[in-house]
């Protein structure tokens, strides 16, 4: 221990209390003490023991014994034993137990007392517990005592005699269940194992010296958690524990007292012989046992005791004064080891007081520096390793960026990568540093090893790909870095085809991503190859994907993809790509054409963008070859098979301009002919003279879009180079399908110039003016017809109403038999029995052979009636049509703009109206009116059904006929009223003709049987034939007068 390093690491100062506590023990001497839980007690001379608490100032003193020699604490029930003399110095020794956790008036209660032998006390020793207290004599004899020392009674005393040495000291050390006594006497050390009560075990630790003075005292120490039984000789300090001896401490010099403060071994010693340089009694010394240097030694007075407590260490003199033991701080502590560049002991001493990391890497570096400035690199590089993670690593990297200690850097380097605290920039220059060295084993088993090496496989790829490009492809391999292998394939080593075949292999996404990075390369050298690949991403490409758990498992494999199929790992899945997104890809128009048609053949839609493509690229193929060829003649026939088959899924729009861009004209008609833009059309074979394709359109297209022929016409304003021919083509089928009128053909053809001449258009003009002639004569004809039509129509009215009406009839127009009474003839000059009538109809009011004309007539007015109030149909049509003088010229030939006037017999509103419109005509009515009127009967019913009815007389018609008649008037009515109707206009015009209802004149027999009493309401007096002339003249007024629709009537005649 005379070779240990010596440090001044404590300080010895006087407490501050030191009055408080000198003043205490200023009439006695120290005799014993003892401390523990928080308070220092010392027994004096006089027998008064005093108890110091942490301030030194709130003490108390209590009278123990006469005198006192020995005390101990029992920690866990704060029991104080005292061993002393009562009465007089020769008298028998006894203990006392203080209980010092009940005071009374600062006294503890005192809770046994019991006298002992009468040998002098040398050792007294107390359990921790209480449990267990022995007692040791001059003569070798100890007085062990079992069970709670408070008790008065104790349950077992037992004596044992070592021999005549006497006994120094006395340690009690419970293990569990067991308790050991360890005993120090001058002839040696001992331990007994208490099992029971009767039965102690001993054996023996050591032997003694002769003529060697000891201390003994049980210490727990750091190093070991039990603690040492330590017995200070004069040549070291011994320790045992329960299974026997322990290290040894050699230090020379008598030992006085001996302490365990911390992690340190504290001693009083005293020299064995006379030394010059002592100037002092004793010597203090500190030893750090687990670090194997002294902390600390100085001289000092007299030393009484020394005392651990209160998380400090005290010192005690013997002319009553009091130290205290101050470590210093840490930082101090290493300061003054820096000075002396003893780093490693700083490291020992920051490492057992808990330094922090941070700390201890500061302390490192500083080592380090040491190191590297003795020019030891090796060690320095080892200390800077252990500064990683706390000291930046550029620092250690600058100072070996010289070529000579680039085997350092790399241990340093590889060391930051194995922390996982390595970036980008370390990365790199680890693997040029392996490089430089040619150490190429000990890269391929760092890039093995990335796990534990943690290092960025990325910039390991791209530095590895410009030293060692194999190297880099397997490690973009071995870690599934698909983008980096296929980089290196393609742009280091030129391996197009293991490019290909390698992406073959990859996921969806990453075999997409890849293509569309270095497609347009692979194209230029494997086109074959990347078509194929293309063809199976888009259609029915199988992805390989490894999941988590196989990839982790077996990702020591290298080739992962024999890995994935052999052990399950992959998942398939079927995707698809999205076409179009190759089509920058191709250069050759070919092969674009073979991968489209063979998507189109595979895939069950396709983007129009596809088809646009397609039939591009076969406009390329075509433009390119310029003579005419078979080729040429193919590729046109699949050009107008796409364009016509297949309009429905590309940009029409989008191929007519690419039509116009290749001047491929014929797929530019065909398009137009699509979109019914036959102007374009024409103007097209006018611009390039093609009137031989252009007379064929018209011919094809003629039947279905006559206007295409006058587009034709108008189109010849800018050519004058007609043929003949085909101008009279024109001109013929304009006039045969009246398209304009011969003034119009006429403002064409003069504004043509050096246009045809005469000779070439006489015959059109010729026949154009027959046929108007002929036109012009049929409608004065129709004129003329319409006229007398009217004027015998007039005729008949003017008959019908001045004039009697003659019924020469004699036979049934139903059953064609004589007629016999009762008969009813109606002012159509038609007759029927009124059986017959009967029997084909169920009402009398009508004519049989008449009804259905009637019937139509009414029912067309009535249309017409109400059409005149649906204003906002009108307003539609006129908005919609492109030609709304044609709308309104429409309506004005159905008279739809007449206001017409219907009356039923209930119609009571409409009759007043119109009997004001007879009123107004009052004048012409005074013609007439002085003309008498048939006095019979017959003159009156004529006159009546006259008035009553506007029917054309038809001639008779047989029975069958009749019905044959009434069948098809009930099915063809419902077809002829709506045949000019929308189906809304239909369905309105059903419900308004099932509202109204339409009364017709009813023949009243003037004969007939009824009560005369009782007047029908609907009776006219005009039939009466026993009537004045005057009722008669005022029933003919009160009759209404039937409007006439006809367009050619004058207004007179309403």
């Amino acid at each position: 221990m005379l070779e240990w390093r010596k440090f001044d690491f404590f300080d010895l100062k006087p407490i501050v209390d030191e009055d408080a506590f000198s003043s205490v023990l200023s009439e006695s001497d120290f005799v014993t003490s003892t401390s523990g839980n928080n308070q220092i007690i010392i027994g004096d001379s006089k027998g008064f023991v005093h108890v110091f608490p942490k301030n030194f100032r709130d003490s108390y003193t209590f009278k123990a014994h006469n005198c006192i020699t020995h005390c101990e604490l029992s920690f866990q029930n704060n029991l104080l034993v005292t061993l002393g003399n009562d009465e007089f110095t020769d008298s028998l020794p006894e203990f006392k137990v203080w209980n010092l956790n009940k005071l009374i008036k600062s006294i503890p209660a005192c809770v046994r007392t019991v006298k002992t032998n009468l040998q002098r006390a040398t050792a007294l020793g107390v359990s921790e517990n209480g449990q267990h207290m022995a007692i040791g004599f001059e003569r070798g004899n100890i007085t062990v005592y079992k069970g709670d020392i408070a008790r008065d009674k104790t349950k077992s005393v037992k004596n044992i005699t070592f021999g005549t040495a006497s006994i120094k000291g006395i340690e009690f050390k419970q293990v569990g269940k067991i308790t050991h006594m360890f005993v120090c006497s001058d002839s040696g050390v001992y331990l007994y194992t208490m099992h029971s009560r009767d039965k102690e075990l001993k054996n023996v630790l050591d032997t003694s010296s002769a003529n060697m003075v000891m201390t003994c005292k049980w210490l727990q120490t750091a190093a070991n958690s039990e603690g040492y039984f330590m017995v200070g000789r004069d040549d070291a300090i011994y320790c045992y524990t329960t299974e026997g001896r322990a290290p040894c401490y050699a230090f020379d010099g008598r030992k006085v007292l001996i302490r365990w403060f911390r992690n340190h071994l504290l001693m009083v010693t005293c020299p064995i012989m006379e030394n010059p340089l002592q100037t002092k009694p004793h010597t203090l010394t500190v030893i750090d046992v687990i670090n194997r240097f002294i902390v600390f030694t100085t001289q000092v007075e007299t030393v009484s005791s020394v005392f651990v407590e209160y998380g400090t260490c005290y010192v005690l003199t013997k002319n009553k004064l009091m130290y205290h033991l101050d470590e210093k701080d840490l930082q101090s502590k290493l300061n003054s080891l820096y000075k002396k560049n003893m780093y490693d002991t700083a490291v020992k001493i920051a490492k057992n007081n808990q330094y922090d990391a941070e700390g201890l890497s500061n302390i490192f570096k500083q080592y380090g520096d040491h190191l590297y400035n003795k020019g030891n690199f090796a060690s320095a590089v080892e200390q800077y390793i252990k500064t990683i993670g706390y000291l930046e690593p550029s620092y250690v990297i600058r100072r070996f960026l010289d070529s000579r200690h680039t085997q350092f850097l790399t241990d340093y380097l590889q060391h930051i990568h194995k922390e996982g605290k390595a970036s980008t920039d370390h990365t790199t220059l680890l693997l040029n540093c392996f490089t430089r060295l040619d150490r190429i084993d000990e890269l391929k088993t760092f890039l093995e090893n990335y796990k534990q090496n943690h290092f960025d496989i990325d910039v390991a790829i791209n530095v590895c790909r410009k030293s060692c490009i194999e190297q880099a492809l397997d490690l973009a391999k071995f870690n599934n870095k698909y983008d980096h292998a296929i980089s290196i394939m393609i742009e280091d080593l030129k391996h197009y085809d293991n490019a290909v075949e390698y992406l073959s292999k990859l996921s969806y996404d990453d075999a997409e991503r890849n293509i569309m990075k270095y497609g347009n390369l692979l194209m230029d050298y494997v086109p074959h190859k990347l078509i194929t690949l293309l063809k199976k991403l888009c259609t029915d490409y199988i992805a390989k994907k490894c999941d988590e758990s196989s990839r982790k498992d077996h990702s020591e494999d290298n080739d992962i993809f024999t890995l994935g199929y052999r052990n399950g790992g992959f998942l398939d899945e079927r995707e698809q790509a999205t076409p179009e997104d190759f089509i920058h890809l191709f250069n050759d128009s070919k092969q674009m054409i073979d991968y489209i048609e063979y998507l189109i053949r595979n895939l069950p839609t396709c983007s129009n963008f596809l088809y646009n493509s397609l039939i591009e690229h076969y406009l390329t193929l075509w433009k390119m070859s310029d003579n005419p060829s078979s080729e040429r003649t193919g590729l046109e026939q699949r050009l107008v098979e796409l364009i016509k088959n297949f309009n429905q899924f590309y940009d029409d729009n989008h191929v007519l301009v690419l039509c116009k861009t290749y001047e491929f004209w014929l797929g530019a008609m065909l398009i137009y002919e699509e979109k019914k833009l036959y102007n374009l059309i024409v103007r097209h074979y006018l611009n390039t003279k093609d009137f031989g394709s252009l007379y064929g359109l018209c011919k094809r297209l003629g039947p279905t879009d006559s206007s295409i022929w006058l587009a034709t016409l108008n189109g010849l304003k800018s050519s004058n180079q007609v043929p003949s021919s085909f101008l009279q083509e024109i001109l013929q089928v304009i006039a045969t399908e009246k398209l304009q009128s011969p003034l119009q053909v006429l403002n064409i053809l003069t504004s043509i110039d050096n246009g045809p001449n005469l000779s070439t258009v006489r015959s059109y003009f010729m026949s154009s003016f027959q046929k108007e002639d002929e036109i012009i004569k049929k409608d004065r004809e129709a004129a003329e017809k319409y006229h007398n039509e009217t004027e015998e129509l007039k005729n008949n009215i003017e008959t019908m109403n001045r004039k009697p009406i003659e019924f020469r009839g004699s036979l049934c127009d139903a059953c064609h038999q004589p007629l016999n009474f009762p008969s009813l003839f109606f002012l159509c000059k038609h007759s029927f029995h009124q059986d017959c009538i009967r029997s084909f109809s169920e009402t009398e009011k009508d004519c049989m052979v008449c009804r259905k004309k009637n019937t139509q007539l009414l029912d067309t007015m009535h249309i017409q009636n109400e059409s005149r109030n649906k204003n906002h149909i009108f307003q539609e049509e006129i908005e919609k049509s492109h030609e709304p003088f044609g709308v309104v010229a429409e309506y004005f030939s159905r008279s739809l703009f007449n206001k017409i006037v219907l009356l039923s017999d209930d119609d009571d509103e409409n009759r007043e109206k119109f009997d004001d419109i007879k009123l107004s005509r009052k004048p012409q009515q005074k013609q007439y009116e002085t003309k008498p009127l048939p006095n019979t009967s017959e003159g009156k019913i004529r006159l009546e059904e006259t008035l009553g009815t506007n029917v054309q007389h038809k001639p008779q018609l047989s029975e069958g006929r009749l019905r044959l008649q009434e069948q098809s008037y009930n099915k063809s009515k419902p077809i002829e009223r709506f045949a000019t109707q929308s189906k809304p206009q239909q369905q309105q015009s059903i419900r308004k003709k099932q509202e109204v209802k339409v009364n017709y004149p009813i023949s009243s027999n003037p004969f007939d049987d009824d009560d005369d009493d009782i007047k029908n309401e609907n009776y006219n007096e005009a039939l009466n034939p026993f009537a004045d002339e005057d009722e008669v003249i005022d029933a003919v007024e009160s009759v209404k007068t039937p409007i006439s629709t006809n367009p050619f009537g004058d207004e007179d005649d309403e």
